[in-house]
């Protein structure tokens, strides 16, 4: 199996702004079962209709989502990160409408969350967010979270900036799975 290699940002480049490492499961990668358990997950969320409804929890408002690229995992250690950034290439927001991330260890003792600095909480303070502007993601094994990069209207939407803040104790692995709308 490859090592993790640097990770980059969806351009293709290195940059100072995301300093972990990751893969990419492609080939014979997809068969393990540790991959297959992931995407069987995954199957079953894009299954669940409350994924595509709206805040109300009523109204569907979304087309069914299915899988885009390939499989990543991401390793964070001490002091790396991944600053604030949308999730799409400008101009291909319908290439990665919502993003699968899944927190896959439990020994990252401090640091390390999910900050979304301009999304509004849809649970209550203190379960996954703790300030009093934006959402933040605190790493727990097994947590999985879904977001839109996309507004109902085809547009960036502007919640979905996030950033993986710096690990300041142990280590973070997530793995990472973007969706785009079904035609």
């Amino acid at each position: 199996m490859t090592p993790p290699q640097r990770s980059r940002v969806s351009s293709g480049t290195e940059t100072q702004s995301r300093t972990s490492r990751g893969c990419f499961f492609t080939g014979k990668l997809e068969s393990l079962d540790a991959v297959m358990s992931v995407e069987a997950r995954i199957g079953e969320l894009l299954g669940d209709p409350a994924l595509l409804r709206d805040r109300d929890g009523e109204t569907p408002l979304r087309r069914p989502l299915v899988k885009t690229e390939a499989l990543q995992a991401v390793h964070y250690t001490k002091g790396q990160e991944y600053k604030e950034h949308y999730d799409n290439r400008a101009g291909s927001v319908h290439m990665r409408a919502a993003t699968v991330l899944i927190y896959a260890n439990g020994d990252c003792a401090a640091g390390g969350g999910t900050w979304f600095p301009r999304a509004e909480p849809l649970v209550p303070r203190g379960r996954a967010c703790s300030d009093s502007r934006g959402v933040r993601v605190i790493p727990n094994e097994g947590r999985l979270i879904v977001f839109w990069s996309m507004d109902t209207d085809g547009t960036e939407d502007p919640a979905s900036l996030h950033a993986a803040e710096p690990v300041r104790s142990g280590q973070k692995w997530i793995v990472t799975r973007w969706l785009r709308e079904q035609p």
